[in-house]
């Protein structure tokens, strides 16, 4: 059997670091990690929440996803992205009969690779995928996809359900 998981929201929970960034990135937020939490969950993009809350315009939030794409994937915020539990021991179990894939739509395969080796699961994965935001995950997930009957996707977004 063939387990595909999503990374971010499904292993890891990188949402703190999302949050801090977006705190560094806009110093006139007010929000709370809960609202901001609460405001995202509904599926208001970056776009619309600087837009709706701060009065950005087209350019400024330009210049704001520009800069978030540089920072958000740093060595040092991956550091601040921490295992939900029993995400170990699950891939642990699931990888001594299993194939085991970790599926991902970041941008840096190597600081993907580094988080992977400091949570300790390179032994347990048959690959890691990142997509560099080249393709969707959904499409290089099925290029590995030997049989469908036979295999399971876990994810936390629409485009994983959809998968």
């Amino acid at each position: 059997m063939q387990f595909f998981f999503d990374l971010d929201g499904t292993l890891i929970n990188s949402q703190p670091r999302l949050f801090r960034l977006f705190c560094d990135m806009c110093p006139e937020n007010r929000f709370t990690y809960d609202e901001y939490c609460a405001i995202k969950r509904r599926k208001v993009t970056q776009a619309q929440f600087l837009k709706t809350y701060f009065q950005y315009d087209e350019q400024q939030i330009s210049d704001f996803h520009r800069h978030w794409l540089e920072a958000v994937e740093s060595p040092e915020r991956m550091l601040e992205d921490t295992e939900f539990p029993g995400a170990s021991a699950l891939l642990k179990q699931l990888s001594l009969k299993h194939d085991i894939y970790i599926i991902t739509h970041r941008q840096s395969r190597i600081e993907t690779q580094k988080q992977i080796e400091r949570m300790g699961w390179s032994d347990d994965l048959s690959e890691l995928i990142v997509s560099e935001r080249k393709m969707n995950k959904e499409s290089l997930a099925f290029s590995r996809l030997r049989d469908s009957r036979q295999s399971l996707w876990v994810g936390d977004t629409g485009e994983d359900i959809k998968a």
